[in-house]
């Protein structure tokens, strides 16, 4: 949503209808899906970090799309795991004196393939995505996030989806759909010929 915002202030993109109820249709997916809790609201500055960070996001691909000579997207996706990197080293020494509990073989296999694949792999495809379809429709994966994660819950830890993470689901899949474009005919198209 904020890279739709920051989009058509910066550099004067219309949204459509369609692409701006999608947006919409994510949102409230999202919201369906993670559902009401009073207490998660009441930290006003997780909620404004969470906000500053989605607004982050949203001004740095619509950056990324404005470089006249763009890197190619492994180039990119490196440079942003390096500053990332650099950024958060500064506030390693503050972590020093929180307690580390011994983590074991499957936790540090755990962190590896969450760096490896969740950040690197993820954002060679997320440049990709914004070099071929632009801002807005890219970060609609942002959407897909927490659709995976109630995927993944279900299939490797067992955990039972209620009706609220379903129907958000659903939504979520229809305001991306809007946003993009996707079509089930279109993609059905080629194996009719």
């Amino acid at each position: 949503v904020f890279a739709a915002l920051v989009a058509a202030i910066w550099l004067r993109e219309s949204l459509s209808l369609r692409a701006l109820c999608g947006l919409l249709a994510g949102v409230c997916g999202v919201a369906i899906l993670v559902g009401y809790d009073e207490h998660a609201l009441q930290s006003k500055l997780a909620v404004g970090a969470a906000l500053a960070g989605a607004l982050c996001y949203g001004v740095a691909s619509v950056y990324t799309k404005t470089i006249v000579n763009p890197p190619p997207p492994l180039a990119a996706a490196q440079g942003s795991m390096w500053a990332a990197a650099l950024l958060a080293a500064p506030i390693l020494p503050l972590t020093q004196s929180l307690p580390m509990p011994q983590a074991s073989p499957g936790v540090w296999v755990a962190t590896a393939a969450l760096g490896i694949v969740s950040s690197g792999i993820a954002y060679l495809l997320y440049f990709r995505l914004i070099e071929n379809v632009g801002a807005t429709s890219a970060l609609t994966v942002t959407f897909l996030i927490p659709v995976f994660g109630v995927l993944w819950g279900t299939v490797f830890l067992g955990e039972q989806p209620g009706w609220h993470t379903l129907t958000g689901s659903l939504v979520i899949l229809a305001g991306t759909a809007l946003v993009t474009g996707f079509s089930v005919q279109a993609l059905l198209l080629p194996l009719r010929q």
